[in-house]
C-alpha cells in the first residue's frame, strides 16, 4: 500500500484483515488516478452497525470528496470509491479542455 501523502484512520472498530486489504487495493487505485500532487484521507467509522467511509483528495487542479453510508463495509466503501472515480474522470477528461 502506498503511504506516502495518505492518511487512513478506522475510527469506532479494528477492520478485519478482509477490509484492511480491500481498502488498500482501493487507496492504490485512487492514488495512481489521482493528480500527482495529491494528499488523500480516508476515514472509516462504524457505529452500531452503520459504516460510515468518506474521502477527500486534494490537490492544487482541485478537491474531490465523496461519503457513502452502509451496513456492509465492502458495498460502503465500493459506493465511495466509485464516487471519487468519477470525480477524477470527470476531471481527466476535462483538464486540458481550453479555458475562455
Amino acid at each position: 500500500m502506498i503511504t506516502e501523502n495518505v492518511e487512513c484512520e478506522f475510527i469506532g472498530f479494528d477492520p478485519e484483515y478482509e477490509i484492511k486489504n480491500y481498502v488498500a487495493k482501493v487507496i492504490d487505485k485512487l492514488y495512481n488516478s489521482a493528480p500527482s500532487d495529491s494528499g488523500i484521507k480516508l476515514a472509516f467509522q462504524k457505529s452500531h452497525q452503520l459504516m460510515k467511509a468518506t474521502c477527500r483528495i486534494a490537490s492544487q487542479v482541485g478537491t474531490f470528496v465523496a461519503e457513502a453510508k452502509g451496513i456492509n463495509p465492502i458495498l460502503t466503501i465500493q459506493s465511495l470509491e466509485n464516487q471519487i472515480k468519477d470525480q477524477l474522470e470527470s476531471w481527466k477528461s476535462n483538464r486540458f479542455e481550453k479555458v475562455s
